[in-house]
Parts: C-alpha cells; sequence; structure tokens
C-alpha cells in the first residue's frame, strides 16, 4: 500500500554513511488492491548532485529491465555525526553543494530474482561511486580544458588565425554544458618535431616542446595538442 511504501522509505533514509550512498532493495507490490502485482523496490540515499537519475536508469534499462515506477523527492536535513536524521528541514533547491541536500530514489520494477537484484545492486553502487568522482572532478576538467584552451591561443602561431579561432571556439562550446566530463590525462612528450599540416599540405616543422591532452566523456573525446 501507498502508507507501506512510505513508511519503508522513511524507515531508510533514518541513517546515511557520511559522503557516501546508501542502496538496498525490497520486496513490495504496485497497483489497485485486488489487482496489485509483485515488486521489487530500488531505494538509494545520496548526496544530491547532477548525474544520478540518469546514470541508475540507463542502468537498470541496459539490463531489460522496466520501471514501473520512479520518484526522486530532493530534501534538506540535519543529521548528526553519526548519520542518525535529526529531522527534515525543508525540499530540495538548486543549491545541491550546500552539504545538506540528499536524494532519495526509488524504482519499482517487476519482481526479481534475488541472484538478479544482488547484481543489479553491485552494479549501481559502482556506478554512483564513479558519479561521486565524476562530480568532485567536474569543474576541475572544466577548468583544466579552459587552461588549454589559453595555453592553444598563445602557443600555435603557425597555424591560421581562422582555424585558431574556430579550435578554441569549439572548445569553449564543449565547455557550455554540452560536453559531460568524466576524465582528462595529459601526456608530456618533451622536445618533439612536430609538422603543421593545413589542407593535407606539410606548412613547416619545427622543434617545440609537445603535450597532448586528452578530455573523454559521453559523447566522444577531445585531443588538445599544445
Amino acid at each position: 500500500s501507498l502508507s507501506a511504501n512510505a513508511d519503508a522509505a522513511f524507515e531508510f533514509v533514518t541513517t546515511k554513511p557520511k559522503g557516501a550512498h546508501k542502496i538496498h532493495v525490497r520486496q513490495s507490490s504496485l497497483g489497485q488492491r485486488g489487482s496489485a502485482k509483485a515488486a521489487t523496490v530500488i531505494e538509494i540515499l545520496n548526496d544530491d548532485m547532477p548525474f544520478l537519475v540518469d546514470s541508475v536508469m540507463a542502468e537498470i534499462q541496459s539490463r531489460g529491465i522496466t520501471a514501473r515506477l520512479v520518484l526522486h523527492p530532493l530534501f534538506k536535513t540535519r543529521r548528526d555525526p553519526a548519520g542518525t536524521l535529526l529531522a527534515i528541514v525543508g525540499a530540495g533547491d538548486k543549491a545541491w553543494r550546500d552539504g545538506s541536500q540528499e536524494s532519495y530514489i526509488s524504482v519499482y520494477v517487476d519482481a526479481l530474482p534475488p541472484q538478479t537484484a544482488e547484481d543489479l545492486l553491485a552494479s549501481l553502487s559502482h556506478i554512483l561511486d564513479g558519479v561521486r568522482l565524476v562530480v568532485e572532478d567536474w569543474q576541475a576538467m572544466r577548468a583544466r580544458l579552459r587552461q588549454a584552451a589559453r595555453a592553444i591561443e598563445a602557443s600555435l602561431p603557425d597555424i591560421s588565425k581562422e582555424q585558431l579561432a574556430e579550435s578554441v571556439a569549439f572548445l569553449a562550446w564543449l565547455d557550455d554544458k554540452h560536453f559531460t566530463f568524466l576524465g582528462a590525462r595529459e601526456y608530456p612528450f618533451g622536445m618533439c618535431e612536430v609538422f603543421f599540416v593545413r589542407r593535407r599540405v606539410v606548412a613547416g616543422r619545427k622543434k617545440r616542446r609537445l603535450t597532448i591532452r586528452v578530455v573523454w566523456g559521453v559523447g566522444g573525446a577531445a585531443i588538445l595538442a599544445e
């Protein structure tokens, strides 16, 4: 029933590990009285952050599991040092980084066999760990992209102004919420012979210190040479 599910959800959020998510499954039912079907409920409690629902649902759907109901309330909490809930102090808002906003996700699916549910939980927990890492490093990766764009402007005198402007504009476009940054890596090569190629014609060669930066994310990767 609705009241039983509400009670179970509140019981679930009464404790939370600091700086980490909490996840489990429970068995319930979904539908009208007399025609209710057995259901498995996947419950997740987390510090609020971007990408949570999309990441969770992508994994569930990739396994061919259909979500019958998805609930995602956001709320502000006050907890003691052990993570015990003292009060829900308000609804969630855009200030998700304030340290008090939490995300509760419950996904109702057709009843899953125990082993399937256990495997799904393990996979979702791993994905949520990854989401936390991405969000924590997100702004740092964007800063690295902007730094690379400035370096490209300052250190590539052997290409046309038009090509340089187009390259820098592309990086600015990536930074403007068109790219989900998942990682970055820098490859220093020291002093290298570098060809500058324009329209399939070798324009010249010179000694310079070459660094290749690769920033990757959803949809592909950007390779930056400095």
